[in-house]
């Protein structure tokens, strides 16, 4: 079916494509879709807590057991995947990716399209740039300026992404 067909025929959508080799094609799919009329939905989890002085972004989705703590902000086209944890005045920015189990601490803040893997950690008031990808079960320690993938304890650069 064609994207003019899908937009006139449901007018909301729901953004359900996690983190790819490359996370800008989630960002199409939302200019697509929104460029013929569609809207995405925020979907939030009956068995996720979010504090009602916390903000969460239009099509952002947030997971079963997810928590999104007082003060924290959370971008548009997010997914807060099953189990994480965003602490007390942190922020996440849009079309993130935040997997099963990940914490994002207190006063953190994690850039646009990035993605943070299962069971990792940004510990509190690290700040990590756009684009990047903190590998399942590292710990950012400090903050990371540089696009590109990162992994281990304390968690170190790898590679450029491409």
């Amino acid at each position: 079916m064609r994207w003019s067909v899908l937009c006139r025929q449901y007018s909301r959508f729901l953004l359900g494509v996690g983190h790819i080799k490359w996370e800008t094609v989630r960002e199409a799919i939302v200019d697509e879709v929104v460029s013929r009329g569609g809207r995405f939905i925020t979907l939030i989890s009956p068995h996720a807590t979010v504090s009602q002085n916390s903000c969460i972004g239009t099509g952002t989705t947030v997971g079963h057991r997810a928590v999104v703590n007082t003060g924290a902000g959370v971008g548009q086209y997010c997914i807060l995947n099953t189990g994480c944890i965003i602490e007390h005045d942190a922020a996440v920015g849009s079309y993130t990716h935040i997997s099963t189990g990940a914490i994002v601490n207190g006063g953190a803040r994690v850039g646009h399209h990035c993605f943070i893997g299962s069971h990792s950690v940004v510990l509190n008031q690290v700040t990590i740039a756009d684009h990047v990808v903190l590998g399942a079960g590292s710990v950012a320690v400090s903050s990371i300026e540089k696009p590109g993938l990162y992994l281990g304890n304390p968690a170190g650069f790898i590679k450029e992404k491409p």
